[in-house]
């Protein structure tokens, strides 16, 4: 989870539950994946998420809805650092609107967040969120045995 502005008390980020103890959507965060990236490797990485994951700043899987399922990305030092500028190149070039995050964002059709993720932190999420099936989609041996 990120892109949110809170944690909870004891600096929790969590899935929904019955007690909405640490709830990232109410904490204002959005499902994200972490990523480590090689110097100069955000113009691929960029052009990867806008060709197969978020085409034309639109998510794949829309049935889901809400600022927990918004477009935002991360780097170190945000849309100014290097990696934010050849990111938002990259959209730009696709005609993609990259904005800058400010934290607790809402979600807007073809839009992506871009987030300083020294600010807004990554949080895991629980390990039985990870690398499941997607209701759509199908997935190949290779990624579920990334959990492992």
């Amino acid at each position: 989870y990120a892109g949110g502005t809170h944690t909870s008390q004891d600096g929790r980020v969590c899935y929904h539950s019955m007690t909405g103890v640490s709830d990232y959507g109410m904490l204002g965060h959005a499902e994200v994946v972490s990523l480590e990236l090689p110097d100069g490797a955000a113009a691929q990485v960029a052009a990867t998420f806008f060709e197969k994951t978020c085409v034309k700043g639109v998510r794949r899987d829309v049935q889901d809805r809400g600022a927990e399922y918004r477009s935002v990305v991360g780097f170190p030092g945000g849309i100014d650092s290097h990696a934010g500028k050849q990111f938002s190149a990259a959209a730009a070039a696709r005609g993609i609107h990259v904005r800058t995050g400010a934290g607790n964002d809402g979600d807007v059709e073809g839009t992506v967040w871009v987030m300083d993720s020294a600010r807004s932190p990554f949080y895991q999420a629980e390990v039985y969120h990870q690398f499941h099936a997607d209701m759509v989609e199908q997935y190949s041996t290779a990624y579920y045995a990334l959990r492992d």
